[in-house]
């Protein structure tokens, strides 16, 4: 199995939400334990066929951190009263670097533009910290990931390639 690494730059238009739909930081994930849990179990139905997904344990062990990486997690939400997490994303920082450590969406709400606005939340963030991009590590065998990234302006880690095309490494 190769990985895929893409590069992803600050992405235009905006970070907005999709209709419905809100997306907000979570400063103690293990306080959204529960809710991020609930989209871990929604993405391994057997309809979901995009490749495999961590378990809830493993999600939140990463953002209870690591010795010298910060992470930073963002949970879309369903509107009120009948809130339900539809989408994750993380942005981690490293010495080596920013990259999306995680990224996972409801099969339910897919190519509604929720992955474009969680991964457009973690590029502006990781802008406003003074990263001019970041990276996103896929399996080449997970073909949804690899139609996702390159339509997120992505491009070659050394830049060489033009924009919307991923490297491997």
């Amino acid at each position: 199995m190769a990985v895929v690494r893409h590069r992803i730059v600050p992405l235009a238009g905006g970070t907005s939400a999709p209709a419905g739909m809100r997306i907000v930081v979570c400063p103690d994930p293990v306080a959204h334990a529960g809710p991020i849990a609930a989209l871990v179990a929604a993405c391994r139905e057997p309809t979901d066929n995009v490749g495999p997904v961590p378990r809830p344990e493993g999600i939140v062990g990463e953002l209870a951190g690591r010795p010298g990486r910060g992470v930073t997690a963002w949970c879309a939400f369903t509107a009120e009263p009948a809130a339900a997490c539809v989408g994750f994303v993380t942005l981690v920082e490293t010495a080596a670097g920013w990259s999306v450590g995680w990224l996972l969406v409801h099969p339910g709400f897919r190519r509604r533009g929720l992955g474009r606005a969680l991964v457009a939340v973690a590029a502006t963030a990781a802008a406003s910290r003074g990263a001019d991009h970041l990276t996103a590590d896929t399996r080449s065998d997970w073909s949804a990931a690899q139609g996702f990234w390159p339509a997120v302006a992505a491009r070659a880690p050394d830049g060489a390639r033009p924009p919307g095309e991923s490297s491997r490494r």
